[in-house]
């Protein structure tokens, strides 16, 4: 059953999945649109579950299951997997994007993974520079741990041997 993404427990389970570009806002309604109805109709092992969907950022695209309600397995969270495969395939966007999102000048930004190096040599990304942990695992994360400083992100190791030079 959909619920309200405010209604949900600190603890339900969140899955975050990134498009591979911004979202319009026309875009933003269809991903809703489609997967509210997906969300209505989730079950595991044949028992409906609580959760619900929410897009920010115009990229990241969140889908939360309340387990007090009903955990979900292993089979439930692959039809949630298989609900952003067609929905991307139908809007041409991947929404398994690696990309690493900062914050700067007013807006997100985003740099290919493979570069992370670079951009903190280069001076892009600093210790204080907000960036997105993509891997928060409950709604009680997603006001704490979803957006950080670079330095408590997985980027930390590298502001070590740019410091060591």
């Amino acid at each position: 059953m959909f619920v309200d993404f405010k209604t949900l427990p600190e603890n339900a389970r969140v899955w975050v999945y990134q498009a591979d570009r911004h979202l319009s806002e026309a875009e933003q309604a269809r991903v809703l649109d489609f997967l509210s109805p997906a969300v209505e109709s989730w079950v595991t092992h044949g028992m409906p579950m609580r959760g619900s969907v929410q897009v920010l950022f115009n990229r990241l695209v969140l889908i939360a299951a309340d387990i007090d309600f009903q955990h979900p397995s292993g089979c439930s969270i692959d039809s949630s997997t298989r609900w952003l495969q067609e929905l991307g395939a139908a809007m041409n966007i991947s929404f398994f994007d690696r990309s690493i999102g900062y914050f700067e000048d007013g807006e997100w930004k985003f740099f290919s993974v493979f570069d992370a190096r670079k951009q903190v040599s280069g001076g892009i990304i600093r210790p204080d520079t907000r960036v997105i942990n993509p891997r928060v695992e409950t709604v009680g994360d997603l006001e704490n741990a979803l957006v950080l400083p670079a330095s408590a992100s997985f980027l930390s190791r590298y502001f070590s041997t740019v410091e060591s030079r």
